[in-house]
């Protein structure tokens, strides 16, 4: 299921499957409690913060960490494609985990066409005026 905001949505695919979308709403501005509006910016800050931890504190290489990485959005797939039940954190975790994945180049959006995300604009339906 497609989330749409007021200005459009943020698609993350696995595999050629749609895992999670969030709303965009680029005029709310984000609070300590709440995430809403600006995802892309959310996912893009945690993505560098847990890269750099990752090399500072446990010492991964580029290469453990991109393995790593790959393994989130696998157990992910494969809940979704089961039809476990993924939490939202588990979501959270796999956007987190593709946005790591592109900003180590090892997704690019011109060589992986079926994984990665898509922002799609706001979907304007076509109004009928009927004339009675």
């Amino acid at each position: 299921m497609i989330r749409e905001g007021k200005d459009g949505s943020l698609c993350m695919y696995w595999r050629g499957k749609l895992i999670t979308s969030y709303p965009l709403n680029y005029d709310i501005e984000p609070t300590g409690k709440c995430r809403e509006g600006r995802p892309d910016e959310f996912f893009t800050s945690q993505a560098d913060n847990i890269i750099i931890k990752m090399m500072r504190i446990t010492g991964f290489t580029i290469k453990e960490q991109i393995n790593h990485y790959k393994l989130i959005c696998n157990d992910t797939y494969k809940r979704k494609m089961k039809g476990e039940g993924i939490w939202s954190s588990d979501y959270e975790l796999f956007g987190v985990a593709i946005y790591s994945l592109r900003r180590l180049k090892f997704i690019q959006d011109e060589i992986h066409e079926q994984d990665g995300i898509a922002f799609f604009p706001k979907y304007k339906r076509k109004s009928t005026i009927r004339s009675y």
